[in-house]
C-alpha cells in the first residue's frame, strides 16, 4: 500500500464517528446541567420552605381573624373596633409567620436526625419555647410592612352587606336615584367588577350587579316617601310643607358599587329582616400586595450559616 505523504490531508471522519461524538457530548452535557441544578435547588429549598410555610401560617391566621370578626359582629365598617381588631389580627398572624419559619429552619437542622419520625414526633422535636425579643420583633416588622405595602387594618374584618366593602375602591354616582343602573352606567360597573371584582367579597365571577349604597331598602321611610312623591309630580309640594314645619329633609345619595350575585341576594335578605349579624361575609378575593408582609417576617429567621453544609457537586 503506498504511504500517504506527511503534508497531504486527512480524510473526513464518518458520519457514524460524528453522531457517536454528538451523543457522548449531549450526555456530558446533560450530566453537567443535572448537577446544576441539584446544586441550584440545595441551596433555594430553605428559602422556599421559609417563604411557603410563613405564607400559609400568615394568610391561615388572617382568615381566622375574620372568622373571629363574624363571631363577634365586629366589620371593616364597625367604628374603632374594626381598625383595632385588624391590627391585632395582623400582629398575631405576624407572630405566626414568624414561628413557623423557627421550626422550619429548627426542621432544616435537624432533619438527617429526624428520619423515620412520624408527623407528630417531628413536630414536637422540633417545636421550641418562643422567645420575647422574637414576638415583639415580629409583631412589629409585619404591622409595619403591612401599612407600607397599603394594607389597612381595618380590611381584616369581614365586609358588612349594608356597608361599602373590604375592596369598595370606585364607585359612581346613582344619579337615578333608587332605580336600577342604565346601560352607561352598568358598563363602567362592569369594568369596575373586572379591574376590583365584588366590594364585598372580592370574586370577579358570575352575574354582575349594581349595588346601591347605602342600600335601598335601609333609607328612612321619610326619604322613600320624598322620592316617591317626585316621582308621581307634587315632591316641591311636599318638600314646602316640610320646610314649614320645619322639618329638614334631603334626597338620599346613593352610589353603585360592583356586586356578585351571592352577595346582593344575602344582602337583600338582610335587608328584609334587618338583621346586622347576618350581613356579614368574608372576603378571599386572592393575593394583594400586603400578603408578602408574612413572608418577609418568615426569611428573616432565615440563616444559612446555621444550616448542615451540603456536599458539593463541582
Amino acid at each position: 500500500m503506498p504511504r500517504r505523504s506527511v503534508g497531504a490531508p486527512r480524510s473526513p471522519p464518518s458520519t457514524r464517528a460524528q453522531w457517536k461524538e454528538a451523543r457522548r457530548s449531549l450526555r456530558e452535557f446533560g450530566g453537567l446541567m443535572r448537577q446544576e441544578v441539584e446544586k441550584l435547588g440545595a441551596s433555594l429549598k430553605p428559602y422556599i420552605l421559609h417563604a411557603a410555610t410563613s405564607s400559609v401560617a400568615y394568610t391561615v391566621a388572617l382568615a381566622a381573624v375574620q372568622y373571629t370578626g363574624c363571631l363577634c359582629r365586629v366589620s371593616c365598617a364597625t367604628p374603632i373596633l374594626g381598625s383595632v381588631g385588624g391590627a391585632v389580627g395582623v400582629g398575631a398572624a405576624s407572630l405566626c409567620a414568624g414561628q413557623v419559619s423557627l421550626m422550619t429552619h429548627r426542621y432544616l437542622e435537624m432533619e438527617s436526625r429526624l428520619k423515620g419520625e412520624n408527623l407528630w414526633g417531628r413536630v414536637k422535636k422540633v417545636s421550641m419555647k418562643a422567645r420575647r425579643e422574637d414576638l415583639i420583633v415580629d409583631a412589629a416588622m409585619g404591622l409595619a410592612l403591612f401599612k407600607l405595602l397599603g394594607g389597612r387594618f381595618r380590611h381584616m374584618m369581614p365586609s358588612n352587606l349594608l356597608h361599602p366593602g373590604v375592596f369598595a375602591s370606585e364607585s359612581i354616582a346613582a344619579v337615578r336615584g333608587t332605580n336600577y343602573a342604565s346601560k352607561p352606567e352598568k358598563a363602567e360597573i362592569k369594568r369596575l367588577f373586572e379591574k376590583y371584582g365584588c366590594h364585598h367579597c372580592g370574586t370577579k365571577r358570575g352575574p354582575i350587579i349594581a349595588d346601591h349604597q347605602p342600600p335601598s331598602g335601609r333609607l328612612e321611610p321619610n326619604l322613600q316617601l320624598l322620592q316617591f312623591a317626585d316621582e308621581l309630580g307634587f315632591g316641591s309640594a311636599l318638600k314646602v310643607g316640610l320646610d314649614a314645619m320645619k322639618i329638614k329633609i334631603e334626597p338620599p345619595k346613593q352610589r353603585f358599587f360592583p356586586q356578585c350575585r351571592n352577595c346582593s341576594q344575602r344582602q337583600a335578605a338582610a335587608v328584609r329582616r334587618r338583621r346586622k349579624g347576618n350581613a356579614l361575609v368574608m372576603h378571599f378575593g386572592g393575593m394583594r400586595p400586603w400578603h408578602f408582609a408574612g413572608v418577609v417576617v418568615g426569611l428573616r429567621h432565615y440563616s444559612p450559616s446555621k444550616l448542615p453544609q451540603r456536599r458539593r457537586w463541582l
